[in-house]
């Protein structure tokens, strides 16, 4: 006995009547059944099939469905028809007619056992696919709005952006991560150095490009990931676009199409035809189909996805590195002036860029530290300041110079609202003339640079005061651009070497606003880090206290005694004074510093004959009051000075008559140290002058 099968289109010119085979293939651009000039009919939109008088139908995730009985089915996903069934491909009817010989009811019998053993073993290999149908309307006929695909496409490369900057402000903070980032730019130039030798519009295009590739790197690189995923890109999976090809020539598709668009270039040019049609000219030459899965699926990626995603980007900085960014208080303070002090003298320093009176209390001495580089020693004064009540001290030393102006342009380049919150900032950072002379004309007047103090003032405060408990605040008063924000904080913290930061405070300490960071570690010193506000020069100090009990004295009897002087024509010279000029013997003026090559960073090291005059004066009187404490630090202090002098004395630019100096204050200084540790009076003469009262 012969069934045949047949498919009826009673709605088309016609009234077309298709033999149903093994499989047959319907759409509107390929397949045995091809419907043109129908909208509702997807370029492959279903297939029907028959084996052994056994119907099945398969929907290829066409855009308007197809329907069983009103009843629409998944698409990829088998479902099992029969000739009563009524189908709907699209909005076009389609009836399945049935023609067979007559039989006997004995043979009928036969073919119905034949038939239940058939079916029970085409259901077992297909059970997994069977799907309980929704219940749906078939849709009326819809217009498509033209171009409506390539926003969505559009929308999905923004989201792949937006998400390749978000993976780059989590990772940045790793150094493999730039690692990986700038060898792979190398391997980039080195494959297109060819191409910029031959080509002086390609090596301008390059040479554009070249601060974005970092960006490039990592979308090329979620594009491809998630392409052989998901067979299509995140963006395309977010709005709600699926790929219809078979499961691996999707993925691989994908992956080609990303290659394409970065060779080809810009997708805006070379995806035109999605304006037009529903694919593009990579998936036309890949032969795939790539189209939203329902409108339900695209409502949500807009609505819901694209939000969350710019949210996200907006709020990554706050996660570099996955660690939270916390809010660090920042308070402004009050230090009151001692106004009855007793002081012995006036110190006065051009290297630490202030003078200040001399308390009765505390005892100055200087140190020189030398630090090993990779290729050169750098020497570093720092002062030790110790209170005679009670022993306790501090080191002071200018811990960093900086430039403010280097410091602002992080913020300003990140954040477009800069300009209109900050803009005498904005003005100082663009001012070109002013880093030669325009702080000593007219238009930079003494009000101007105090507005442009309370500017940098207002970018610190709200830096530090930003966290995810204050983001919708922050948003609201500064605009949705926190990252520059950020970076600004990352840099100030880069320059303190990452301290771990627990107050924030705005002091006036003698004639100048200072932000002071205090480093509250248990586990060791106190330190504070002191930054002036003064946007002519940046300058950090760095104070750490032996004890917490000596942190107000400290303010009391030193910084609040102290005006400074930051001219910058001053800071632009190479020459410095280590520590402090008495006014008694201008004993510390003598030390002073420029460039050499062959140090790194200093040439000239000169000390006068008063030198070692102070130094003795300081040992005696410490002798004589039997100071333990003093004199060690004195030792100290002393055998610093005796290590640059031996530093120096292997530098052949020092003139030589400069050498000889050095050399006698080397011996003499030698000798000291040797009597003040095997305590020998004798050299201080202090046995002889008892021996002469």
């Amino acid at each position: 006995m012969t069934t045949r099968f047949y498919l009826s289109f009673e709605t088309l010119p016609g009234t077309p009547r298709h033999a149903l085979s093994r499989g047959v293939i319907i759409g509107s651009e390929v397949g045995d059944i091809v419907i043109k000039g129908n909208k509702t009919i997807s370029p492959r939109h279903c297939t029907i099939s028959v084996q052994d008088d056994v119907l099945a139908l398969v929907d290829h995730g066409s855009e308007f469905g197809t329907f069983v009985n009103n009843k629409k089915v998944t698409a990829g996903k088998t479902y099992l028809i029969n000739s009563k069934d009524f189908l709907v491909i699209g909005d076009t009817p389609v009836k399945i007619e049935r023609e067979g010989d007559s039989i006997t009811l004995e043979e009928a019998k036969v073919v119905v056992k034949e038939a239940e053993k058939v079916t029970k073993q085409y259901l077992r290999k297909i059970e997994h696919d069977l799907h309980v149908l929704e219940e749906v309307e078939p849709p009326e006929q819809v217009k498509r709005v033209g171009g409506v695909w390539a926003i969505f496409r559009m929308l999905s490369v923004i989201i792949d952006a937006l998400t390749a900057l978000i993976v780059h402000t989590l990772l940045n903070p790793y150094v493999d991560y730039k690692n990986f980032l700038k060898q792979t730019e190398i391997a980039i130039n080195l494959k297109l150095l060819p191409l910029i030798e031959q080509s002086e519009v390609f090596e301008d295009i390059i040479t554009e490009l070249t601060p974005y590739y970092r960006y490039l790197i990592l979308y090329v690189i979620i594009r491809l990931a998630t392409g052989f995923l998901l067979g299509v890109t995140w963006g395309q999976y977010l709005i709600g676009m699926r790929n219809f090809s078979s499961f691996w020539w999707g993925r691989i598709a994908s992956i080609i199409q990303t290659l394409l668009g970065l060779v080809l270039g810009p997708f805006i040019v070379f995806d035109l035809p999605s304006l037009f049609m529903k694919r593009t000219f990579k998936e036309w030459v890949t032969y795939s189909v790539v189209e939203l899965q329902t409108k339900y699926h695209a409502l949500v990626g807009v609505v819901v996805f694209l939000p969350l995603i710019i949210f996200l980007t907006l709020a990554s900085p706050l996660f570099q590195g996955f660690e939270v960014i916390k809010k660090v208080p920042f308070i402004t303070k009050e230090i009151p002036v001692l106004t009855e002090v007793k002081v012995l003298g006036e110190n006065k320093s051009d290297f630490f860029k202030f003078s200040s009176k001399i308390h009765e209390d505390l005892e100055i001495l200087s140190f020189f530290e030398l630090v090993q580089g990779k290729d050169s020693k750098k020497i570093i004064p720092y002062l030790q300041i110790i209170d005679k009540q009670d022993s306790s001290k501090i080191s002071f030393n200018l811990f960093k110079n900086f430039s403010f102006n280097k410091l602002l342009i992080i913020d300003n380049e990140m954040n477009p609202f800069f300009r209109k919150s900050y803009p005498i900032t904005n003005e100082f950072i663009h001012d070109i003339g002013r880093i030669n002379k325009n702080f000593t004309n007219k238009r930079w007047t003494e009000s101007t640079k105090l507005r442009l103090n309370e500017e940098i003032e207002n970018v610190f405060k709200k830096s530090f005061s930003l966290d995810m408990s204050t983001l919708g605040h922050f948003i609201q008063e500064n605009g949705p651009f926190i990252k520059g924000y950020v970076e600004f904080r990352e840099a100030v913290l880069y320059m303190l070497d990452y301290p771990d930061i627990t107050e924030i405070n705005v002091v006036r300490l003698g004639n100048t606003r200072f932000f002071r960071f205090i480093e509250d570690n248990r586990a060791a010193n106190l330190r504070h880090y002191l930054i002036p506000i003064n946007a002519e020069h940046g300058v950090i100090y760095r104070v750490t206290f032996d004890s917490r009990n000596f942190v107000k004295s400290f303010y009391d009897k030193f910084l609040t005694l102290t005006q400074w002087n930051f001219n910058e024509d001053k800071l632009k010279s190479t020459s410095l004074n280590s520590g402090l000029q008495s006014k008694a013997n201008n004993v510390y003026d003598q030390i002073d510093f420029t460039m050499n090559k062959n140090l790194g960073y200093e040439k000239r090291f000169a000390l006068n004959e008063f030198t070692f005059n102070y130094l003795y004066e300081k040992a005696v009187g410490y002798l004589q009051e039997n100071k333990t404490d003093m004199l060690t630090l004195l030792t100290s202090s002393t055998r610093s000075y005796i290590q640059v002098l031996t530093l120096l004395s292997e530098d052949d630019s020092i003139e030589e008559t400069q050498k000889k100096l050095n050399q006698t204050l080397q011996k003499n200084l030698s000798d000291m140290l040797e009597a003040l540790e095997k305590k020998n009076l004798m050299f201080f003469g202090l046995e002889l002058r008892e021996g002469k009262k």
